[in-house]
């Protein structure tokens, strides 16, 4: 199975993407024209290494997360990296 598979099949299991996996989708979404609603597209961080994911993102990708990112999510966000997109 290759990446993006195993990815959607991730994401399916768990209801939602990780941070990168968001960040994937979303720039080939938008790379191929492809209309989308992001609030329709959720994002997970309870593991470490999700948080870890998101919390060392460029803030160019963190702005193209953001629509998708719950309140408590974007909270976590803004409380330890001190920045809002």
């Amino acid at each position: 199975m290759g990446t993006e598979s195993s990815g959607i099949s991730s994401a399916t299991q768990r209801g939602a993407f990780t941070p990168k996996q968001l960040g994937v989708l979303l720039w080939r979404l938008d790379k191929h024209g492809i209309p989308y609603k992001k609030s329709y597209l959720k994002m997970v961080i309870r593991r470490d290494r999700e948080k870890a994911q998101l919390l060392s993102m460029a803030d160019w990708k963190i702005r193209k997360l953001w629509p998708c990112m719950s309140e408590s999510q974007r909270k976590f966000y803004v409380t330890n990296t001190g920045r809002t997109p």
